[in-house]
């Protein structure tokens, strides 16, 4: 058994933990000290049982592991991909695996960074038609598998619906539209 040293701000101190896994959030960041978007969290259990998720304020807490999201109801949440599960537990619970393509690269839902659509990591966006380069894609960054740059087809979307008019996909995408002749 792993354990990790997790700081319990009512006992001012760290205390072991037995270690389960580790788990990538994607969904809605919340919370000052809740979960962020495209985080990495462990995932622990405690002396009484429970499975926590170690979150953002580096202390353990409860959420729930099939839609995390605050109990007051101020976010839609997201979900947890597992990262890590040396003995399958969480992956018993019904939490999903990170998904790999044939060139080993990672797979698993992002917002579009055109229009904000959930997209797989390296997904082609349905709704604008921009193929993403994953989520660490910067508006100067060079262009990748598309013919515009992100600053473009952000612009062209606002203005089209499309990211890139000239794109084969992104005609057929407004055609299905009735905006393009």
């Amino acid at each position: 058994m792993k354990y990790i040293d997790v700081f319990l701000c009512e006992l001012n101190k760290t205390i072991p933990l037995e270690y389960i896994g580790k788990v990538k959030y994607i969904g809605e960041t919340f919370g000052v000290d809740g979960l962020t978007n495209n985080g990495e969290y462990n995932i622990v259990r405690d002396k009484d049982g429970n499975i926590k998720v170690v979150d953002d304020s580096e202390e353990d807490y409860i959420y729930s592991l099939i839609n995390p999201s605050p109990l007051d109801g101020t976010s839609v949440g997201g979900t947890f991909y597992i990262v890590d599960d040396p003995n399958d537990e969480l992956k018993r619970i019904g939490l999903k695996n990170m998904k790999y393509s044939d060139d080993e690269e990672m797979s698993y839902p992002i917002d579009c960074p055109v229009c904000g659509n959930i997209v797989d990591f390296f997904g082609i966006c349905r709704v604008c038609g921009y193929q993403n380069s994953g989520d660490k894609e910067k508006i100067g960054d060079p262009i990748g598998p598309n013919k515009v740059t992100l600053k473009e087809a952000i612009e062209n979307y606002k203005k089209l619906g499309v990211s890139d008019p000239n794109d084969d996909y992104c005609k057929i995408l407004l055609k299905e539209r009735n905006n393009y002749d």
